[in-house]
C-alpha cells in the first residue's frame, strides 16, 4: 500500500507523543523526478504535513493544514518538549527553497491532545524567527535536547 503523501525525498519527520504520533512534511514530491542527490532544483517542493498514529503501524495518515512556511526541503525538523509543562512543539529549521536560496527561519506548531481522528494533530505554525543568527543552510543537522 502506498503513502498517500507519495514519493518524495528531502522531506522532514518527527515522532512525537513518546513515539505513539509520526508527522510527515515538506520536501520534494515525486522522488521520480528528483534525480540524484542535490538535483532537486525546479521540482515541485511541498509544505504539506501528515500524522499517523502508532496504533495503525504506519498504514493510515491524516493530511493536516498545510504549512504557512514557504515550501522546502533538505531542512531539519525537531521536537522540543517543555521542562514544566512536557508540552511538545515541532520546530522546522531553514532548507533550500525552490528558487535554489537556503533559508535560516525558525517555526514551531504544538502538539494538540488526541481530537478522536486518529489520534492527534498539531497547533497553528507561528514564526519564531525570519532570520535566526546563523547563516542560512540546507542538509544539515539539528538536535533538541530532552527537556532544556
Amino acid at each position: 500500500q502506498k503513502a498517500p503523501w507519495g514519493p518524495r525525498v528531502f522531506f522532514g519527520a518527527v515522532a512525537v507523543r513518546g513515539g505513539h504520533g509520526l508527522i510527515i512534511m515538506g520536501g520534494v514530491v515525486d522522488a521520480s523526478v528528483a534525480g540524484a542527490l542535490g538535483g532537486a532544483l525546479g521540482r515541485d517542493y511541498a509544505n504539506d504535513v501528515w500524522w499517523s498514529d502508532a496504533k495503525t503501524g504506519g498504514a493510515e495518515w491524516r493530511e493536516l493544514a498545510k504549512a504557512p512556511w514557504r515550501p522546502r526541503a533538505g531542512f531539519e525538523a525537531v521536537v522540543h518538549r517543555g521542562r514544566q509543562d512536557k508540552t511538545e512543539q515541532v520546530i522546522v529549521l531553514g532548507g533550500r527553497l525552490a528558487d535554489g536560496t537556503t533559508a535560516n527561519d525558525v517555526w514551531a506548531a504544538s502538539v494538540l491532545e488526541a481530537d478522536g481522528k486518529l489520534g492527534g494533530s498539531i497547533g497553528e505554525w507561528r514564526q519564531l524567527t525570519e532570520a535566526a543568527p546563523w547563516i542560512p543552510r540546507s542538509d544539515f543537522a539539528a538536535a533538541a535536547h530532552p527537556e532544556q
